[in-house]
């Protein structure tokens, strides 16, 4: 048995437990309880005891019950909470949004006035933002089932183990078993905002591993018209990667006239690098 069905086994046998049990297990310093307690937060609704989200319900499937307790990248929850209570009239994207943890933070952040749009490709990963919306009754936010690139078209998407790093295919990359290709609907923003099915965003998240310059290129007209506040994922295997992709990243933007600041790391023991950068229109 893989490590993955062991994993999935231990969830299904702790998902007996009480949801308040597997909550407070969940951050016991007893390491074998705690590891029981989280896998027991997978798969089922969790009221999310602390945090911005605190009193949001959420189901992270298989994914990180961080999410679920709370504590997943505060930083970013943080940042996303409070500049969005910031504003009159927000309109948030959410490119990459996986579960929908970031997508319930903003619209809990942005009512009565302001409103979410929600880009996910994966269908696994748009099933359980829908019934998180559902669980909150959250009713200001709007789910784009596509990835988001430089035009409109169709894309192929790699799977991965966890349904965070699912990522557009690139050329050459091969599916296997446990990472298989699929065809998933391809949209730009510009095109978006320039046919009136969405409007023009004030903050931008975006976290979609690696594609981050084509998202840009496929929103600049709408970058220069209404200058949103982007926040942005970067990651590689080491600090050196990460710079390089923010060295890239900063050459996309140059034309724009955006500054930057990276925020409080929320993975400090990961033996890869994990950062997030806002850029603010100048």
């Amino acid at each position: 048995m893989d490590r993955e069905r062991v994993r999935r086994f231990i969830s299904r046998v702790a998902s007996i437990a009480p949801t308040r049990l597997a909550l407070s297990a969940a951050t016991s310093s007893i390491r074998p309880l705690a590891k029981l307690g989280r896998a027991a937060l997978q798969q089922r609704t969790v009221p999310i005891p602390q945090g911005p989200a605190a009193g949001l319900h959420l189901d992270v499937g298989w994914s990180d019950v961080d999410m679920c307790l709370g504590t997943y990248e505060f930083a970013v929850q943080d940042w996303v909470a409070t500049r969005v209570a910031a504003q009159d009239q927000p309109v948030v994207y959410d490119i990459g949004a996986h579960v929908g943890f970031f997508s319930l933070i903003a619209a809990k952040a942005c009512e009565p006035d302001g409103i979410v749009i929600a880009f996910e490709p994966d269908a696994a990963n748009a099933s359980l933002i829908r019934s998180n919306l559902e669980s909150n009754r959250i009713r200001n936010v709007e789910l784009i089932e596509a990835a988001v690139g430089a035009a409109s078209g169709v894309a192929h998407l790699q799977r991965a183990d966890h349904s965070a790093r699912h990522h557009l295919a690139e050329p050459g990359e091969i599916a296997s078993p446990t990472s298989p290709i699929t065809l998933v609907d391809l949209v730009s923003v510009d095109q978006l905002v320039a046919d009136g099915q969405i409007p023009a965003p004030t903050i931008v998240k975006i976290d979609v591993e690696g594609h981050e310059a084509q998202v840009i290129g496929g929103m600049s007209a709408t970058i220069r018209s209404t200058r949103p506040a982007l926040l942005v994922e970067l990651d590689g295997p080491d600090d050196d990667h990460v710079q390089g992709r923010l060295d890239s990243l900063l050459a996309v933007l140059e034309p724009y006239g955006y500054r930057w600041s990276r925020l409080s790391d929320s993975y400090a023991h990961l033996d890869c690098s994990v950062a997030h950068f806002v850029f603010d229109a100048d």
